[in-house]
C-alpha cells in the first residue's frame, strides 16, 4: 500500500508539476500554443500568395535567364560538386545534435542545385542556392558554439583543435556557398523589373501583413521568455529556434519590400517550416505523458552536446519519472534526479532548475 502511494506521488509529480501545481504556467503555456498555431497559419497563408506572385515573374525571366547564364553553368556545377563532397564529409557526432538538419538540407539542395543547372532551370537553382545557402551559414553557427563550448568545458586539447579545424571548415564552405548564390542572383533582372503595377502594390501590401507577423513572432518569444522566469520548459536550442523564425519573417518583409517575391517566398517558407517543427515538438512532448494526457514539457537540455560523445557520455539523457515496470526505491530515484541537477545549467537556469527537482523529490 505504501508503495502505491509513493507510485502516485511520482506520478502526480511529473504529470501534474505544471498544471495543479502551477496552473497560471499551464494556462500561459496553452495561450502560447494557440498563438503558435495562429502564426503558422498567417504564415502559410501568406506565403501561398506570395508564390502566386513569384510564379508569374518566373514565366517571364526564363528566356532572360537562358541566354545569360550559359557562361556560368559548367563553372558552378564544378563548384557545386566539391562544395557537396566537403559536406558529405562532415561527421555530425563532431557537431551538436542539432546538425543533423542543417547537413541534410544542404547537400539536398545541392544536388537539386547541380540537377536544375544540368537542365538549365536557373530559376530553381537559385532558390536552391538560397536554401543551401541557409543551411549552410547555420552550421557555420553549430561549429562556431561546438567551438566555443570545448574551450568552456576545458575538454581536452586535441578534442579543441578538432573543434577549431571543424569550425574553420564550416565557415569556409559557407562562404563558398555564399559566392555560388551571388553569381546565380546575378544573373536576375532587378526585382519588380517585369511586375506589373498592381503585383507590386500586392507585394507592398504583403511587405506590411509580413512584419506584422514578424511581430507575432516577437511576441511568442517573450511569452517564451516570460513562461521560462516560471519553470525551464525550453532549452537554449527551443530558443533561438523561435529567434531564428522572427528573423527569417524580418528578411522575408525586406525581400517582399524590395519586390522579389522569390526570395522572399523562400525566407517564407523557412520561417514557416520550422515554425511547424517547433509546433510539432511541442505537442509530441505534450503528448509523452502515460495515458496521453496532455501537461507541459519536460524541462529540455541547454547545454549543446556531440551525439554521444567522443568521451562516451551524454550530458542530453533525460532524467524521467519510472514507469511501474521500472520502479526504483525512493532514495534512488531521489539520488538520481539530484546528480542530474549537479550536472549543471546555464547560470540564468540554475535557480529554475533547482526548484523544479526539488519539487519532484518531495
Amino acid at each position: 500500500m505504501q508503495m502505491d502511494k509513493m507510485m502516485q506521488s511520482l506520478d502526480e509529480a511529473g504529470d501534474d508539476f505544471g498544471q495543479d501545481q502551477n496552473p497560471e504556467l499551464a494556462q500561459k503555456f496553452s495561450d502560447f500554443m494557440k498563438n503558435l498555431g495562429k502564426t503558422a497559419d498567417e504564415q502559410g497563408k501568406l506565403a501561398d500568395r506570395t508564390k502566386e506572385i513569384r510564379d508569374r515573374y518566373k514565366e517571364m525571366m526564363k528566356e532572360r535567364l537562358r541566354q545569360r547564364a550559359q557562361a556560368l553553368k559548367e563553372q558552378l556545377q564544378k563548384e557545386a560538386d566539391q562544395l557537396l563532397k566537403d559536406y558529405r564529409a562532415v561527421q555530425t557526432s563532431e557537431l551538436s545534435t542539432n546538425a543533423d538538419k542543417p547537413l541534410e538540407e544542404v547537400q539536398s539542395q545541392l544536388e537539386n542545385l547541380k540537377s536544375s543547372l544540368k537542365v538549365e532551370d536557373f530559376d530553381l537553382s537559385a532558390e536552391s542556392a538560397e536554401q543551401a545557402l541557409q543551411a549552410s551559414e547555420e552550421l557555420r553557427q553549430l561549429g562556431e558554439q561546438q567551438k566555443r563550448t570545448d574551450e568552456l568545458f576545458e575538454r581536452p586539447p586535441q578534442m579543441r583543435q578538432r573543434s577549431r579545424q571543424v569550425a574553420d571548415q564550416l565557415a569556409q564552405d559557407a562562404d563558398r556557398m555564399r559566392d555560388i548564390h551571388r553569381k546565380l542572383q546575378q544573373l536576375f533582372p532587378p526585382p519588380g523589373q517585369m511586375m506589373s503595377e498592381e503585383d507590386r502594390q500586392r507585394l507592398r501590401q504583403m511587405d506590411q501583413q509580413q512584419r506584422q507577423l514578424q511581430q507575432q513572432a516577437q511576441g511568442l518569444r517573450e511569452q517564451m521568455d516570460e513562461m521560462q522566469q516560471m519553470a525551464p520548459l525550453f532549452g537554449e536550442d527551443s530558443l533561438e529556434q523561435m529567434q531564428r523564425v522572427g528573423d527569417r519573417m524580418r528578411d522575408a518583409a525586406q525581400q517582399l519590400g524590395q519586390r522579389d517575391p522569390g526570395r522572399g517566398y523562400g525566407q517564407q517558407r523557412e520561417a514557416l517550416e520550422q515554425l511547424k517543427q517547433f509546433q510539432q515538438q511541442l505537442q509530441q512532448q505534450q503528448q509523452a505523458g502515460r495515458g496521453g494526457r496532455g501537461r507541459m514539457p519536460f524541462p529540455m537540455a541547454s547545454i549543446p552536446q556531440r551525439q554521444g560523445g567522443r568521451d562516451g557520455t551524454n550530458s542530453r539523457d533525460k532524467v524521467e519519472i519510472p514507469d511501474e515496470d521500472q520502479f526504483q526505491a525512493p532514495k534512488e530515484f531521489r539520488k538520481d534526479l539530484l546528480e542530474a541537477m549537479k550536472q549543471g545549467a546555464p547560470d540564468k537556469y540554475k535557480e529554475q532548475v533547482k526548484r523544479y527537482y526539488e519539487e519532484l523529490v518531495k
